[in-house]
């Protein structure tokens, strides 16, 4: 099945869809059918999107190519759902359809669980390194959205976590240091108080407002920056990284005969793997960024 068609890509666009690598048409139809349907104006991850992203998809809305291969984390990450389905959820408020207007706008959002207890708990499925380095700003976001919008209808949310469940855990590696010790694993996410949580909604729905969107930032870009390796001449392992290259200069100095420098480049890695409109993005060109699609 190699030709394309339109369907669904987890928003409201309507990407082409291509299967260059032959998978097998019933997996191909079940990404391809992922049954999204958008509700009021914004939802919650809309929301924390980049607005510039958010803008291009718009506007170049039947030209995007994806895929389907480069949906099946999303499909196993829609699983969550048929989990959720087979819980025992009796004393839990589940996938409730939540609403709440700012700015004349209608934010919207779909949270996985709220316990008795007032824990609000997302479900997802990620990688180790993702546990690991688990300092992602849109989980501690998204959630903090769905608490606001939890507040909007009379429940008081006192608690959040992410309940991670991690595709490539290897039981070998649970024993060495930081090393998730299961293959799901619950994150403590911070609770920021309702002062914060409406201003910062009331920020992100200004800037998808804006007529002029704002440029993505470092952050959102995902950007690692330039570094500089000085190393033993013939090793792969730095003996010191650096960001700045007159510092690594000088340690390279110090370090004597046999080491040299190599230099990193940085990258924006949302931008050159993950965006489907960064072929269209003329912060993108400016950055220099070679896309993958």
């Amino acid at each position: 099945d190699g030709t394309s068609e339109r369907g669904h890509g987890g928003s409201e666009l309507m990407a082409t869809w291509t299967n260059i690598h032959n998978l097998p048409g019933p997996l191909a139809s079940a990404i391809r059918a992922d049954g999204y349907r958008k509700r009021g104006d914004i939802s919650a991850t809309g929301l924390i999107r980049p607005p510039q992203m958010a803008e291009l998809e718009r506007i170049h809305d039947h030209e995007i190519v994806q895929d389907v291969a480069d949906g099946v984390w999303r499909l196993l990450g829609q699983s969550v759902h048929a989990i959720l389905e087979r819980a025992d959820t009796a004393h839990h408020l589940s996938e409730e359809a939540l609403e709440a207007e700012v700015l004349g706008w209608k934010v919207t959002g779909r949270p996985d669980l709220l316990d008795q207890q007032g824990t609000l708990s997302d479900y997802k499925v990620t990688s180790t390194w993702s546990y690991i380095h688990s300092d992602k700003p849109e989980w501690e976001q998204q959630l903090n959205i769905y608490a606001w919008l939890y507040r909007k209808i009379g429940f008081q949310v006192k608690k959040l976590q992410i309940v991670a469940i991690l595709r490539d855990w290897q039981s070998s590696k649970a024993g060495e240091e930081g090393y998730p010790p299961a293959a799901a694993v619950t994150i403590d996410v911070p609770l920021w108080g309702e002062k914060e949580q409406q201003a910062f909604v009331e920020d992100r729905v200004r800037l998808h407002q804006a007529k002029d969107k704002a440029e993505c930032s470092a952050k959102e870009r995902w950007e690692r920056p330039t570094t500089y390796a000085v190393r033993k001449v013939g090793n792969v392992r730095a003996k010191r990284v650096f960001r700045d290259k007159a510092e690594a200069d000088a340690f390279l100095a110090e370090s004597g005969k046999g080491f040299e420098i190599e230099e990193r480049p940085g990258e924006q890695i949302r931008c050159a793997r993950y965006c489907t409109v960064s072929k269209w993005c003329p912060q993108a060109k400016a950055l220099g960024v070679q896309s993958d699609g």
